[in-house]
């Protein structure tokens, strides 16, 4: 580094700093973070169309039941209904044949993968196993894209993850068999998730502490747009080949940027050792962000390389009552949401109305979710809205079970707008009661669990051909359960982070189950006690301490 010349004092000063310290002094949300959620926010393009695709992909149209072979002479008249064909004899007699093929009305689509291989009556259910194999696929991505972005870095695993993606939607669109198009989708699945989570990682690494709740709600928030944006186009394309065929370009585009313009998280360069690279991005960041007046030496604290702390386990947290007590709830939670969330997304189809219109909607219900979040979580904290939206979404569910038309499609809806916000809540909520020992642990578990949920929402629709109320009932009353449970746990606003066991253990002990947080609504609003409202960071004196 060069010495000031001629006591020229507005030449580089040298600092040393971590990096945390390091975003505030260069901008925590500055020109670069922001260049690159931009760039993460429509990579959700290919996620949103490889998972929600599957309602127009895979559209079941109307039908009729056709019988090839011969009928007897006594026959005088033939009845073709979707799953039979009823043969009436002269004797006023009938008698049920079994399909040997089906005629699709194409009224909305030229080919589903639902007309291609005859998905319908008693094949129905293998319709259903496509998006449960495809979601089997986002939990083993998740967990071995995850475990490689940790060890060999976030992008050079995104690079892979795009060929193998690019080349996965041409077999999704010139599949020669049934089996081979789940096998396929189960591949997407996998890479869709795995890399939606690495680039939510990524993104949170290389802001600062107070913008650490943005990532995820503008990666929401893109998901949304996207959303809206495949019911419009499924109102224009009439094969289910044009959707697989729309995205391999977009995602070649994904490819060439991430290859020539993305970094490598410098977070994870400097835990590898790798500090010359993890500078250079450093530096560019504070030269995007319009902060060159100085130089800084980054290093990681003691906790953030994990040299000093315990390495704790998942058998740990099984020991701790208290922390798989919690965890449970949690993953209950994120089951539910999983359940209710895909169940009503899938179903949009069959409300009453335009289902073109519907599903836009649904997705639509979603921009005011994530953006309400963003005030809900500073003004209200955690807790009481998730519980809350539950709730009152629970409720709008079974509300809807009895009632019909344009107001059973309301309800359902509402009930969908409201799940979006407790899942978004869910996604800051839980890293905030996971210990920074175990914290993949306590997401993976979560995650598994939501998995589990979306395995379940296909199977959803079948049910409901048996009985109207059986699906909206089960979704509204799980969802109360478990929106009252949450109110079980701790409330996260304005706490430190727990760093091990024994700080989970010991998270929100004293608080009531009435607990409000002190927030910028409440502390006007509520009276108690001086130490119930006590948070535990004064950003004023976090932030005079760090200038000292």
């Amino acid at each position: 580094m060069k010495e000031p010349e001629n006591g020229n004092l507005k030449s580089n000063t040298f600092e040393k700093v971590t990096v945390d310290r390091f975003f505030e002094l260069t901008g925590e949300y500055g020109f670069y973070q922001k260049c690159f959620q931009v760039y993460i926010m429509f990579c959700e393009l290919s996620a949103l169309f490889n998972m929600m695709s599957i309602v127009w992909t895979a559209y079941t149209p109307e039908h009729v039941c056709n019988y090839n072979g011969t009928l007897d002479e006594d026959v005088v008249n033939v009845t073709r209904e979707q799953c039979r064909v009823v043969a009436h004899y002269r004797n006023a007699t009938s008698k049920i044949l079994t399909c040997d093929s089906w005629t699709y009305s194409k009224e909305d689509f030229d080919e589903t993968v639902a007309t291609k291989y005859d998905l319908v009556c008693e094949r129905a259910w293998l319709k259903s196993s496509i998006i449960s194999f495809m979601t089997i696929g986002q939990m083993l991505g998740n967990m071995i894209i995850g475990h490689l972005a940790d060890k060999f870095g976030r992008r050079k695993v995104i690079i892979m993850a795009f060929i193998v993606e690019f080349i996965s939607f041409f077999g999704a669109a010139f599949n020669f068999n049934f089996y081979f198009y789940v096998f396929v989708k189960m591949v997407l699945g996998g890479i869709a998730l795995g890399v939606v989570n690495t680039h939510t990682v990524h993104a949170t690494e290389i802001v600062g502490k107070s913008a650490r709740l943005l990532p995820s709600q503008i990666i929401n928030l893109g998901w949304s747009i996207f959303y809206v944006l495949l019911g419009v186009v499924a109102i224009y394309y009439r094969h289910f080949r044009s959707f697989y065929l729309t995205i391999p370009g977009i995602v070649f585009v994904y490819l060439l940027i991430t290859i020539f313009v993305v970094d490598e998280c410098p977070r994870w360069l400097l835990v590898q050792g790798r500090k010359e690279e993890a500078m250079k991005i450093f530096n560019k960041i504070k030269r995007l962000n319009g902060h060159e007046d100085k130089e800084y030496d980054i290093y990681l604290d003691v906790v953030e390389t994990k040299s000093d702390v315990k390495q704790e386990t998942f058998s740990d947290l099984l020991r701790s009552r208290i922390l798989l007590c919690r965890y449970l709830n949690l993953g209950l939670c994120w089951a539910v949401n999983a359940l209710v969330y895909y169940g009503l997304s899938l179903n949009t189809g069959s409300l009453a109305g335009d289902k073109y219109v519907n599903f836009i909607i649904s997705g639509a219900v979603e921009f005011p979710a994530y953006a309400l979040n963003i005030f809900v979580m500073y003004y209200l904290g955690k807790r009481l809205p998730i519980s809350s939206v539950m709730v009152f979404g629970g409720l709008g569910c079974i509300l809807a079970s009895f009632v019909s038309g344009t107001s059973s499609s309301a309800l359902s809806l509402f009930g969908k707008f409201c799940i979006t916000m407790s899942f978004g809540l869910l996604y800051v909520v839980t890293p905030e009661l996971t210990p920074t020992t175990m914290r993949t642990y306590g997401l993976g578990i979560c995650s598994t669990m939501a998995r589990v949920g979306s395995i379940l929402a296909p199977f959803a629709q079948n049910l409901d051909n048996v009985n109207h109320y059986i699906v909206p009932l089960s979704f509204g009353f799980i969802s109360m359960t478990s929106g009252l449970l949450i109110m079980t746990l701790p409330e996260t606003h304005g706490k430190k982070l727990p760093e091990n066991r024994q700080d989970a253990e010991n998270f929100g002990k004293g608080q009531k189950l009435c607990f409000i947080p002190r927030t910028q609504l409440t502390k006007f609003c509520m009276r108690s006690k001086r130490e119930d409202y006590k948070l535990d960071i004064n950003p004023m004196e976090e932030k005079t301490k760090m200038m000292a």
